[in-house]
């Protein structure tokens, strides 16, 4: 962990929130929505706020007029983020929160695929993707999250992204196909609406995501009903 980093202060993230455009803006609400709250312990819930705050902040930092020590910062704060996510279970000895610890491999394996640009073939793609589809085995997939079910389909996203070429990826594909069951008919823009209060960006997701919710739609039309 780099040990410069000076968190952002309230009021100034508050203000690059209001410069932002809305999909950046809401940019990891999703995880921090009422629904969530009690799948996750306090320490989690604050990483969380800090990655919001970190991520939110790189995706302006070429655009928003930070002074320079502000974007050293800035730059601190995501790879702090990163270190914080992969640490966390050694950190933290506390009852095992199943879906906790999926978001926990999603956040990780989203920021290696948007700001590490790791590629899907790469042993640490291969490593996140096994992890993540374990820890997505041991959650309650059937009841789909309950309340949580919008969490769940970006997770799963995130999932088949990573997934991409490689044997996992019908794994994630029927998952999320079995989830939109659960969430009635919708298009891809009306999925897109969901997960741009998660972590999602047009710019570098948006091509693989919608063939990923292709895939979902050609096989919800074969695979029977999951209840």
């Amino acid at each position: 962990m780099v040990k410069e980093e000076i968190k952002l202060a309230d009021e100034k993230f508050l203000n690059v929130l209001s410069m932002s455009e809305p999909s950046i803006a809401r940019l990891g609400e999703g995880l921090l929505g009422p629904e969530m709250r009690e799948h996750f312990d306090k320490e989690f819930s604050q990483l969380l706020e800090d990655t919001r705050k970190a991520w939110v902040c790189f995706e302006r930092i070429g655009i928003h007029d930070f002074p320079v020590a502000e974007k050293r910062q800035v730059s601190i704060q995501r790879v702090n983020v990163d270190h914080r996510l992969l640490s966390y279970p050694f950190d933290h000895y506390g009852a095992h929160r199943p879906i906790q610890e999926a978001c926990r491999l999603a956040l990780i394996t989203y920021s290696n695929a948007h700001y590490n640009v790791i590629q899907p073939s790469s042993k640490i793609a291969r490593g996140l993707v096994e992890d993540l589809r374990n820890a997505l085995e041991a959650t309650a997939l059937q009841a789909c999250w309950g309340a949580a079910h919008n969490a769940l389909l970006w997770v799963l996203f995130v999932g088949a992204h990573m997934s991409y070429g490689q044997r996992e990826r019908p794994w994630f594909v029927a998952a999320l196909a079995r989830v939109a069951q659960t969430l009635q008919s919708r298009d891809w823009l009306q999925v897109r609406a969901l997960l741009v209060h998660f972590y999602y960006s047009d710019r570098v997701f948006q091509e693989s995501f919608r063939k990923i919710w292709e895939e979902v739609e050609l096989l919800s039309t074969i695979l029977p009903k999951w209840f």
